[in-house]
């Protein structure tokens, strides 16, 4: 119910790809000006491709259709990932550099790697190397760009990261057997009542390749801090050694903890 009435139209629009990271999340749209964003037992906030967070700040658009994150930061790590695997199934037909691994290599390798039993000591050694590489390259670069980012850079980077838009919405779904009713402040609003302080990123591999960060947000009204702590998964969109990694940023703080949701009832 809307103020006692009931809506005149509601639409469902949670397969429609939003195309900037900065546009006002939304699964459903009711009367075309109230925004819904739906969420079951997800602590994922947003996807996106990984040189679009740790080089560009998240100003782009988020595009996964570059060349493989895990090849620019970690190439030396990947290919002896690759050699690994590749000799312990010994396919010939695969190529012996993994820059030349094209979709019908890949269908192979998901093909034998679901069929084996579980990875040999080598195997899962150059793949902890080549978790522990892209983390810490990860961090690296995204800690670089941001010391030569301005404040505004780092505020703007961190709505895109919380979803923070250019617009209120409402997120609704459930935490376990939890409701979850939240309001989500727009930019503007966020800005009169809280500021960025710090925001510190430190790799963390664990089991794939990670990058931990953290959020010092302080009310401008009481003056009191807030620490909003996160992750960034990186790995493989398909399992590995399928598709081009992309970056799932995730938050660890409840989100009606996170400055700017407001539970409502």
């Amino acid at each position: 119910m809307l103020r006692g009435r009931q809506p005149e139209h509601v639409e469902w629009v949670g397969g429609t790809q939003a195309v900037w990271t900065s546009d006002v999340p939304r699964d459903l749209t009711v009367d075309r000006v109230y925004f819904i964003q739906a969420k079951y037992d997800s602590t994922c906030v947003l996807s996106t491709a990984p040189s679009t967070l740790a080089d560009e700040l998240l100003a782009g658009d988020g595009s996964l259709g570059r060349t493989s994150w895990y090849e620019e930061v970690a190439p030396r790590e990947l290919q002896a990932y690759y050699e690994a695997v590749r000799g312990r199934h010994h396919v010939q037909d695969l190529p012996r550099d993994v820059r030349d691994v094209e979709p019908e290599h890949r269908a192979v390798l998901k093909k034998v790697m679901r069929a084996s039993i579980a990875a040999t000591a080598k195997e899962q050694a150059s793949y902890d190397d080549l978790c522990r590489a892209v983390s810490e390259e990860t961090a690296r670069r995204w800690r670089r760009r941001l010391d030569a980012a301005t404040a505004r850079q780092r505020v703007e980077m961190l709505f895109r990261m919380l979803r923070i838009a250019g617009g209120p919405y409402w997120l609704l779904g459930t935490r376990g057997t939890r409701p979850v009713r939240l309001v989500v402040d727009d930019t503007q609003r966020w800005r009169q009542r809280f500021e960025l302080r710090r925001f510190t990123v430190a790799d963390a591999h664990a089991g794939q390749p990670q990058v931990n960060w953290r959020a010092e947000v302080h009310d401008l009204a009481n003056g009191d801090r807030t620490f909003v702590d996160g992750c960034c998964e990186l790995r493989w969109s398909h399992g590995k050694l399928q598709g081009n990694p992309e970056c799932k940023v995730q938050v660890a703080t409840p989100l009606a903890e996170v400055p700017g949701y407001e539970p409502f009832t």
